[in-house]
């Protein structure tokens, strides 16, 4: 179970005790996350796996907006927000972490593979493998950065749209086979819901 919160500088895992996958809340603008893992139901027990943990290393500036994604298989899963971090003071980063909540990265990764322009709006998903692709928006285009298991790049990133889009609000979803179909909202020319 996640929940995301908003605080004031910090990403954060906190323990929840409830049977909601997702839940948001509003304190500040800062994402944080709460992570318990809910037993089956037939146990009739909650487990809660660990207390608060900071997900950026990167406390300065906006951290806000996060998105995550598991793998199903493993339970291993990904953090993604936008802010400022190491090589671009406005950009998205991700940070992996086991099924138990341990760090897989030791800090924040960027994903955009250059600083140019102002990025956001992410979304994300992950396949059995632990392969991801994050979908993001810069300057009013849509862009994806594919990485394998490791969170390493995997070729570089990929405009969707055309030259004349205002484009944002992705959304992604992945198979077990890293195939994955990306969506976006076009806003100019071409108004509508495009993939």
């Amino acid at each position: 179970i996640f929940r995301l919160l908003q605080q004031s500088g910090h990403c954060l895992f906190n323990p929840a005790a409830d049977d909601e996958f997702q839940r948001h809340f509003i304190d500040g603008d800062m994402p944080a996350f709460d992570l318990a893992h809910i037993l089956p139901e037939a146990a009739g027990v909650d487990a809660v796996l660990t207390g608060e943990i900071e997900v950026n290393t990167t406390t300065s500036g906006d951290q806000e907006n996060s998105v995550i994604a598991m793998n199903r298989s493993t339970g291993d899963f990904v953090v993604v927000w936008e802010g400022q971090g190491s090589g671009d003071n406005d950009g998205v980063f991700f940070r992996r972490f086991a099924a138990d909540a341990t760090a897989l990265d030791a800090a924040e990764r960027r994903v955009n593979t250059s600083d140019s322009g102002d990025e956001g709006n992410a979304a994300v998903a992950m396949d059995t493998s632990g392969r991801f692709v994050v979908a993001f928006d810069v300057n009013n285009h849509m862009y994806f950065q594919r990485f394998d298991a490791a969170g390493a790049t995997q070729g570089s990133r990929t405009q969707v749209d055309n030259f004349a889009s205002n484009s944002t609000g992705a959304a992604i979803a992945m198979d077990d086979a890293g195939n994955f179909t990306l969506v976006y909202r076009e806003q100019n020319t071409f108004t509508g819901v495009w993939g």
